[in-house]
């Protein structure tokens, strides 16, 4: 899979004739190192570093470039589109989850194409997969949809996630130097690891040994202004949490200390979150899924008439009562889920925390279930249960979400989504994907597509915290928002209480439906 994240200018100076493969990195060194850096694992440095990518690659959430790529057999043209330019089969996969949420107005949006038959297909479709005009007044019609936003934003904060744990685990400690290498590893991965190992080899990487290094690299060194305005931007943050002017991209649900003066109508950007209207949505709906009021929401947005709200329309909630998260899971003998083998699951599952699988899904997991090389992350399930000596009795042994599910379901403790369940510390959550065919394991038109446990649920915000396998090829912490449309349900395994919120949570999903 190619790392395409780029424009046609860019891949010309890059690579000339071939696109570089994705060559990752983040299992080269122990996953265990540099986790002393709690602030690069935070939702909002992810969101700093993905606006300073996002400036830099492409300004608008409907950019299309039709005909990307240099047209050799490694690199054929395709197209590139969105604020991080997905280029070819990610395009696909960026396409696919816009129209899974609203596949109706997707396929409104795509008349007179074939575009919204291709995403129904396997991704390779798009491998080679240049646009015509009016295909691609299509497709920037439906990145910039309410979902088109939601959508990239998600991704965005995946994909750029994975970069700075990249840096990290190359040796980067330095916050500042982790947005300036997160921006040129978008570029180029093996450009960017050339230059890490030039400053290494001199010294601590540091944001100006790396931006010195940067502008003296043959292949980087072209871009000299977009290497000294990703410098200066990350030069404004503080490394401290604070992003100064730098700002952040997409809606979020953590807790943020409110910044305002008495009396002041405004706030920080970091402690706003944006909702983009959907269809459906009344002003009143929105101050309740908030937890405000109607009149604080419309004399915050200034808003003259409370009962006229347009789709696509950003409303920004101010976070005044949120009250700041400092629970940690820093210590396995300080959870308590009011059940002790629950405890003990729990405890053995946050110890596993940084496991990296040492290859292409090799993991002690799946040596431990049998089916070694297969993607892990209900197996780390199994075997954390297994583990605590509640494999079978509480927790189903399975490898697939699917049958985890189908355990649970046969014990009568499967709870969905949709029937309002709120999660304890220790249940197994499964997440799932609808499908426009039928899956070949489910029988059902979804794909059941992961697994994790839950460790925490904060009622204040409705975030949910987990630890899962295989999370980026790592055992890592999320968090979700309750209502997050991935999420199937949940397995209950006894737990009482809410759970105490890890500090080191790597990404949020905090979007809904």
């Amino acid at each position: 899979e190619y790392e395409g994240k780029v424009g046609e200018t860019t891949w010309n100076h890059l690579f000339k004739n071939q696109k570089v493969p994705f060559i990752g990195g983040i299992n080269e060194h122990d996953s265990n190192k540099n986790q002393n850096i709690d602030v690069s694992e935070t939702l909002e440095f992810i969101e700093t570093a993905a606006k300073i990518i996002s400036e830099n690659e492409s300004r608008g959430y409907g950019t299309v470039n039709r005909k990307d790529g240099t047209g050799s057999p490694s690199a054929p043209y395709s197209l590139s589109i969105g604020r991080l330019q997905w280029y070819g089969v990610r395009a696909h996969d960026l396409l696919k989850k816009i129209k899974d949420k609203n596949p109706e107005q997707a396929k409104q949006i795509l008349t007179g194409t074939t575009i919204y038959e291709e995403l129904m297909q396997d991704r390779s479709v798009f491998i080679s997969r240049p646009l015509n005009e009016k295909e691609a007044e299509a497709v920037s019609k439906l990145l910039t949809t309410p979902e088109g936003i939601e959508v990239q934003n998600e991704t965005m904060i995946n994909d750029v996630g994975d970069y700075i744990r990249v840096g990290k685990n190359w040796g980067i400690t330095d916050a500042r130097a982790l947005l300036y290498f997160a921006d040129l590893y978008n570029q180029s991965p093996k450009s960017t690891k050339a230059i890490v190992e030039k400053v290494q080899a001199n010294g601590e990487v540091t944001l100006e040994a790396l931006h010195k290094a940067a502008l003296e690299d043959s292949t980087m060194g072209v871009y000299k202004e977009r290497r000294n305005a990703t410098y200066e931007k990350a030069l404004l943050y503080d490394g401290a949490g604070n992003k100064s002017e730098v700002g952040a991209i997409s809606n979020s649900n953590k807790n943020k200390q409110q910044e305002t003066s008495s009396g002041n109508d405004t706030a920080s950007a970091a402690n706003i979150t944006e909702y983009v209207v959907k269809s459906g949505d009344t002003l009143s709906k929105i101050a309740k899924m908030f937890n405000t009021s109607v009149e604080e929401l419309a004399r915050f947005n200034k808003i003259q008439n409370v009962n006229l709200i347009v789709v696509g329309q950003v409303i920004k909630i101010p976070k005044a009562n949120s009250a700041p998260v400092n629970n940690t899971l820093t210590d396995n003998n300080s959870i308590s889920t009011g059940n002790v083998n629950v405890d003990k699951f729990l405890s053995i599952a946050s110890g596993e925390f940084g496991y990296a699988e040492k290859g292409v899904n090799i993991t002690k997991y799946g040596e431990w279930y049998g089916m070694n090389g297969e993607a892990w992350c209900v197996m780390f399930i199994s075997w954390c249960a297994d583990q605590a000596g509640i494999l079978g009795d509480v927790v189903p042994k399975a490898a697939h979400a699917f049958y985890m599910k189908c355990g649970y379901i046969d014990k009568g403790n499967y709870r969905t989504r949709e029937s309002g369940y709120i999660p304890k510390a220790g249940d197994t959550i499964i997440f799932s994907e609808g499908l426009e065919h039928v899956d070949n394991v489910s029988q059902e038109k979804r794909n059941y597509k992961h697994g994790g446990i839950v460790v925490a649920y904060d009622p204040e915000t409705q975030t949910v915290y987990t630890i899962e396998g295989n999370a980026g090829n790592e055992v890592r912490y999320r968090a979700y928002n309750l209502n997050h449309i991935e999420i199937d349900g949940y397995g209950i395994n006894g737990g009482t209480t809410y759970g105490q919120i890890p500090s080191n949570v790597s990404i949020g999903y905090m979007g809904t439906q």
